[in-house]
Formats: structure tokens, sequence, C-alpha cells
């Protein structure tokens, strides 16, 4: 059940869909709200990514130890990787958003599938 709720939850935040209190930024200038929204979109990356550092860190910890259900006998980190992969794809799409809400703010339009241009360092 908490895998499909992170897996869904991950989708609404790739369609925006999210719950959002927004009152607010509908009130704000159309640059001000995309910065707002972005940087409510970096700290929840930032969050999410910190809470899957631990599920991570958590699994590692079961898998060193060999720890195994009463049940099934399958070791018990093996329930927990769907909550670190999904934590994943969710960081990963706030992260997008939040880059997509800060081009907006500098003008820049990001379209889904564009190329991202490489930077020659030499």
């Amino acid at each position: 059940m908490i895998f499909l709720t992170l897996l869904g939850a991950s989708k609404a935040v790739k369609g925006g869909k999210h719950l959002s209190m927004n009152a607010v930024l509908r009130r704000l200038p159309t640059k001000a709200g995309h910065l707002v929204q972005g940087i409510t979109n970096f700290g929840c990356f930032a969050f999410l990514a910190y809470i899957d550092y631990y599920a991570w860190s958590h699994i590692v910890h079961m898998y060193k130890i060999g720890l195994q259900t009463s049940t099934l006998g399958i070791p018990f980190y093996i329930p927990y990787l769907p909550i670190a992969v999904f934590l994943i794809s969710m960081f990963v799409r706030f992260l997008i958003s939040s880059i997509k809400e800060f081009s907006s703010v500098l003008g820049e339009r990001i379209e889904a599938g564009a190329k991202v241009q490489s930077v020659d360092f030499g």
C-alpha cells in the first residue's frame, strides 16, 4: 500500500497535480509565483533526498546484519527497497519541477524531452 502511494505521489508531482496550498501563489505576480514555487519544489527535493539517504542507509544496515522476515524467510531489506526507489523518483521529479520554475523566472522555457546542452570546460 505504501509503495503504491509513493508511486502515485511521484506521478502527481510530474503532472503538477500534487496537493499544494497555492492561495498565496495565485495573488503573486507571475515571476514571483514561479520563484516561490521553485523554492518550494527545491525544498521538497532536498527533504526527500535527505529521507531517501536514510532509507538507503537503513537498507544497507539490514543487509549487513542479515535480518530475515519471520513469516517469509526472505531478507528484511527486500520489502524496503521499493520505498527507497520510489523516493528517488519523487525527489528527481521535484528537482526537475524546480528547475522548470526557476527557468520560467529567467524567461527561458524548457520543453519536455529537450536536450541538455553540454558545457566544454577545456
